[in-house]
């Protein structure tokens, strides 16, 4: 489809401060940065949040779309019967403080009950929408701008974001948007090379594991401990977290907390807490054999959501366990890649209860662990067949531009109905 998306802002000028869906009032200003500041990054003032956050004037590239994909457009600017896309980004206390936190200027209320605008609601960076439960604020501006219910979608990184917001009226879409910036590119040849190698049986890897943690969560405190206490002489593993006594609480609701885990922490091979890098290195990756990736969410329903952590190892060739929330794995099948059931048992995947998938993890990193050298060697040989397949889709995916142009065509075909 080669369409382009109308992007409609209040502003192109970057010296305003005017972003999409925030009131330029001054006195509802001041009542809205008094009830927001702890959320705003210790902002001084309401003007120097927006600053830093606001859509930035002719540079403006929104990570849902790709500047080859959109036409920019002041909303004042917006010709006559021209259909186009109203976006706000919206963060978790907008859901906090409810309808007062954002406004909607009458043109775009006007021309949403014409059919001519649609607001698209958007958090691209995670995946947190149905968690956050967006679909009652949705319901909210919807009775209260009195729009048409087919007016206002949302996306983020939720691949469940169809069916859930779906149920409630709402169109939902998702981006894969770490996908495309995980910044994997420059290692594709040498990521075949290197599987050719293991396939082979040319080289031999130091570790069978590689597990990074960053930030402190249940499930990564289990796991690295797992990893610490049974497999750390045949695993390269970090937990950067310095919230000790958060891991302590963790560990103590799973029901076993070793002291010597807890003092080896932080524990920094790759980059430290404060650093969130979507770059790929190699280097690292090539050390293991297999990648425990520890996702971002474990335990929310009706959300199945990837970032960096899951294309990183697709883009360097490395099989993987995924500890993400359930059924995870079936839409990273639809995306056209493989994944190794069969030589991994992937059964955890399909387990609903958190505290049973984690032991269901457990179990099979312990079986892979404790395979002979022979029998080891023979199934990453298998697996790798299967890596330098997902290396070759994904080059060819990024290369696509899958990435915003399904999100594009989806938000095209919204806007006809």
């Amino acid at each position: 489809m080669d369409e382009k998306l109308l992007i409609a802002l209040n502003t192109l000028d970057s010296n305003e401060v005017w972003p999409n869906g925030w009131k330029i009032n001054k006195l509802w200003l001041k009542k809205y940065f008094k009830l927001t500041s702890k959320y705003l990054d210790n902002a001084s003032s309401y003007k120097e949040y927006c600053k830093k956050n606001m859509y930035g004037g002719r540079d403006f590239n929104h990570p849902f779309i790709h500047e080859n994909l959109y036409e920019l457009v002041v909303l004042d600017s917006v010709p006559k019967n021209r259909k186009y896309i109203y976006p706000i980004s919206i963060k978790s206390y907008h859901n906090d403080i409810g309808i007062n936190s954002i406004h909607l200027p009458t043109k775009v209320i006007k021309d949403c009950r014409l059919g001519y605008c649609k607001i698209l609601f958007n958090e691209l960076w995670e995946g947190h929408g149905a968690y956050y439960n967006y679909q009652k604020l949705f319901k909210k501006i919807i009775k209260h701008y009195k729009l048409p219910l087919n007016s206002v979608g949302f996306v983020d990184g939720n691949q469940n974001n169809k069916n859930f917001f779906n149920k409630h009226n709402i169109h939902g879409f998702s981006v894969l948007f770490f996908e495309h910036n995980a910044q994997g590119t420059d290692v594709f040849k040498k990521a075949k090379d290197h599987c050719s190698n293991v396939i082979k049986e040319n080289i031999t890897l130091p570790y069978r594991f590689l597990n990074l943690n960053r930030l402190y969560k249940p499930h990564r405190s289990i796991i690295a401990q797992e990893i610490f206490l049974n497999h750390n002489d045949n695993s390269l593993w970090s937990y950067t977290t310095t919230d000790i006594d958060i891991v302590t609480k963790h560990l103590e609701n799973f029901g076993h907390k070793d002291e010597t885990f807890i003092k080896s922490l932080p524990k920094i091979i790759d980059v430290n807490e404060t650093v969130n890098d979507n770059s790929v290195n190699f280097k690292m990756q090539k050390q293991a054999y297999i990648n425990i990736i520890t996702e971002s969410v474990f335990t929310h329903h009706s959300t199945v959501f990837y970032t960096e952590k899951i294309f990183k190892p697709i883009a360097t060739g490395q099989p993987f366990i995924l500890i993400g929330t359930s059924n995870s794995l079936p839409r990273i099948r639809e995306l056209g890649y493989r994944t190794y059931n069969g030589l991994i048992n992937e059964y955890y995947d399909t387990v609903e209860d958190p505290a049973v998938r984690i032991i269901e993890i457990i179990n099979e990193i312990n079986r892979l662990s404790n395979m002979p050298k022979d029998e080891f060697k023979k199934l990453m040989t298998e697996c790798y067949k299967i890596s330098k397949y997902n290396i070759d889709i994904m080059q060819k995916r990024v290369l696509e531009n899958h990435t915003y142009n399904d999100l594009k065509n989806n938000i095209i075909d919204w806007q006809k109905k």
